[in-house]
């Protein structure tokens, strides 16, 4: 199987993946509750460790999952839309060495999605301020705790897995070389 192909099967799967579950628990909720929970987010972070730029594809695809489920208004979208769009400097953080390693430490990890994910939440509460949504940064971050918690959950069993949470490039580097 080729790179791209391979690149092309792991980024829809997993992109798939989050999908389906974004639009039942943003449909349905989770456990009855109507909090923010995405799985997304977590995945497409996971994806730009794997696959550096191509998981804009992934960002991309659950930008608009997110603008159709979760609409409030337009200026709410648009606020939350590019705020996921920031995450997409995490093609500036997977350059990162502690990132270019077949096993990847779990703190590092850990500072990666925090560090994007804090991000994400500043764009989004400053954008919601400019367009005049009345929303305070404590509000705004209280409603993204439990997706933080939840994600960090869900990066550490990927983490814990063995050649999952690793950059491909350097995975197929280190095993044709180990041939």
């Amino acid at each position: 199987m080729s790179l791209n192909k391979l690149r092309l099967i792991d980024i829809v799967l997993f992109t798939f993946i989050a999908v389906v579950i974004d639009i039942v628990i943003g449909l349905y909720g989770l456990l009855g509750l109507k909090l923010f929970i995405s799985v997304g987010i977590p995945t497409v972070l996971f994806l730009y460790i794997r696959w550096g730029k191509y998981a804009l594809i992934a960002n991309g695809t659950i930008i608009i999952v997110h603008f159709i489920v979760h609409y409030v208004n337009l200026y709410v979208m648009i606020a939350h839309s590019l705020g996921l769009l920031s995450l997409s400097l995490a093609i500036l953080f997977v350059k990162w060495k502690k990132l270019l390693k077949r096993n990847i430490a779990f703190q590092h990890i850990f500072l990666y999605f925090l560090s994007l994910y804090v991000l994400m939440l500043v764009v989004e509460w400053f954008l919601l301020i400019i367009f005049n949504q009345d929303v305070s940064f404590l509000g705004h971050i209280l409603n993204h705790s439990l997706n933080i918690f939840l994600s960090i959950g869900l990066l550490y069993m990927i983490s814990r897995q063995k050649d999952l949470m690793v950059n491909i490039d350097i995975y197929l580097k280190d095993n044709v070389e180990g041939d």
